[in-house]
């Protein structure tokens, strides 16, 4: 029954700016601490850089079918040395929602991450806004718990149409993470710069 409180939890929030998700493979501190990070984060209050847990995978079984699946379109806008900032309109269902995000780093190992949500008008304004050195992802993507740890599986349509990228939440360690049987790791891109959206959105 808990499992399935999960899963209704997560299908509800899915989409939302601050869904976070707090999974049970850590003792009681680090779930605290962890709290503590999400809740900085939605505040908009400095916090230490958190590296989640990213791979690159290849699917060798089914997808489960209660998973959530979304579809993603985000745009990087020109901003200021040292910031990044991202319009992402994500639709999961019939519904559509746009957040607008900003992410500031004040020193090496700190940084300030700001969302909100916009209408579509100004969603569509902000596009005008668009950072000419960078294309528009598009990603499909499936949101689920696996034995207690959340994910999620993006499948990349552009400006990358055969990489999936696989990634945790909240696992600081690669010995924690319980992989699904329907996925394979091909590659470990944890911190990898090369794999952020960022950087996969440059134009070649």
């Amino acid at each position: 029954m808990a499992r399935e409180l999960d899963k209704k939890v997560i299908q509800a929030w899915t989409g939302h700016p601050h869904l976070r998700v707090i999974d049970n493979s850590k003792d009681f501190e680090q779930k605290l601490n962890r709290v503590l990070y999400e809740i900085n984060s939605v505040l908009g209050l400095p916090q230490a850089i958190v590296e989640e847990r990213k791979y690159i995978v290849e699917l060798i079984g089914e997808i489960p079918s209660d998973s959530v699946k979304s579809y993603i379109q985000q745009t990087y806008l020109s901003s200021e040395p040292g910031s990044e900032v991202r319009i992402r309109r994500r639709t999961t269902g019939h519904h559509t929602i746009n957040v607008h995000t900003t992410r500031r780093r004040i020193s090496s190992t700190e940084e300030i991450v700001t969302e909100r949500q916009v209408t579509n008008a100004l969603y569509e304004s902000l596009l005008q806004q668009a950072d000419p050195y960078r294309l528009t992802i598009s990603k499909r993507r499936n949101s689920f718990i696996y034995k207690g740890q959340f994910f999620e599986l993006d499948t990349y349509e552009a400006p990358h149409d055969d990489l999936m990228i696989l990634e945790t939440k909240g696992i600081a360690a690669h010995a924690d993470l319980r992989l699904p049987p329907f996925l394979k790791i091909v590659k470990d891109i944890t911190g990898d710069t090369d794999y952020y959206n960022y950087n996969l959105a440059l134009r070649k």
